[in-house]
């Protein structure tokens, strides 16, 4: 755990969770057991409170794609710098799940239709079934391991970015993040505010969620965390994570947000700066590749006014560490191992 740089009041300071070893080099993950009520179909409403320093996945699901973070970068730019736009990820096509032999000595199960019920949860598993035969609540915990057994689930796809939602906004900052995962409804708010979204190879998806891959993605291919570079650099966090069935009225998802908001002290974009927020956003990234290019230089793409350039932490004099806020010691020009003046 980190202390959060966030404060819900003066006397309190909040802690959020960085998925890094104890040594503090290498990346893991949190796996939950297979919900006990059995496999999660869509719409899913996602809220987390998180920082994400340059590309990594907040979340997913444990064996199916259900993701949540900056990953599949837009372009080769964006892919440079490992900045790229916030996205959800999921199955294209209706997804086909085997279930092994459980220690309860439960039977395979498959499945075509999102609508049908998951045989590994036996019955309804804790959910409650409406007249329409919908199941719409679950009041059940996670199924506990029982003799070191989990239900194996095997996936007939390759994970890929087939169906992609993206946003706009890049990593770097705090943020309050909800996703609204409803095939092609899908959409992203950031801080209170809905991202404009565009999508790739979405003509249908089909959200399963069967538990939770916290800190990475469900192949551990793209972690939060990274731990091997400076301060700061690849050590993104999580404040809070929430997982809801169904889309929850946007009243609801308003309140939760202005919640975790104060909470975390999270600042809403004021109505009307959305512009300007999504300017400076594009300049930081704009600035980090003009720096990290190698020749024969070829990015392009908007001018970058120097109070941003200036910011970028291969150049500021005065940096913090994003995650925590603590300040971070940056050697001065000219100066070879102090932080001092100019020992040259």
């Amino acid at each position: 755990p980190q202390p959060s740089p966030h404060h819900s009041s003066q006397q309190e300071r909040l802690n959020c969770l960085q998925f890094l070893n104890s040594s503090g080099f290498n990346a893991v993950r949190l796996l939950t057991p297979p919900f006990a009520c059995g496999t999660l179909y869509g719409p899913l409403t996602i809220l987390c409170v998180g920082i994400a320093t340059e590309d990594g996945c907040f979340m997913s699901g444990l064996r199916k794609q259900c993701e949540l973070g900056h990953m599949y970068p837009p372009n080769d730019r964006d892919r440079l710098i490992d900045m790229s736009p916030v996205c959800v990820a999921a199955e294209k096509r209706k997804p086909k799940l085997s279930i092994g032999s459980m220690s309860q000595g439960r039977s395979v199960s498959s499945y075509d239709s999102e609508d049908e019920e998951d045989d590994s949860s036996g019955g309804s598993g804790g959910y409650v079934r409406e007249n329409s035969g919908a199941l719409t609540q679950c009041s059940c915990a996670f199924r506990s391991p029982q003799n070191g057994s989990y239900a194996r689930l095997a996936s007939n796809h390759e994970d890929t970015d087939d169906c992609v939602f993206r946003g706009t906004r890049g990593p770097g900052n705090w943020h309050c993040y909800v996703a609204i995962i409803n095939r092609n409804e899908t959409t992203i708010r950031i801080d209170g505010r809905q991202e404009r979204m565009t999508s790739r190879g979405c003509e249908v998806t089909f959200p399963v969620l069967d538990g939770l891959t916290i800190g990475s993605d469900h192949n551990f291919e793209m972690s939060l965390c990274f731990g091997q570079g400076s301060d700061g650099e690849g050590e993104g966090a999580i404040a809070e994570l929430a997982v809801f069935k169904g889309q929850l009225p946007l009243r609801d998802i308003e309140r939760l947000e202005q919640h975790v908001m104060t909470r975390h002290g999270i600042a809403q974009v004021p109505p009307g700066a959305e512009l300007f927020f999504a300017e400076e956003d594009e300049g930081k990234r704009q600035a980090r590749a003009l720096i990290a290019q190698t020749p024969p230089y070829k990015i392009e793409g908007m001018g970058v006014p120097l109070r941003i350039v200036a910011r970028d932490p291969a150049v500021a004099w005065h940096r913090a560490n994003l995650v925590t806020g603590e300040l971070v010691s940056v050697g001065r020009i000219g100066s070879r191992l102090s932080t001092g003046s100019s020992d040259w």
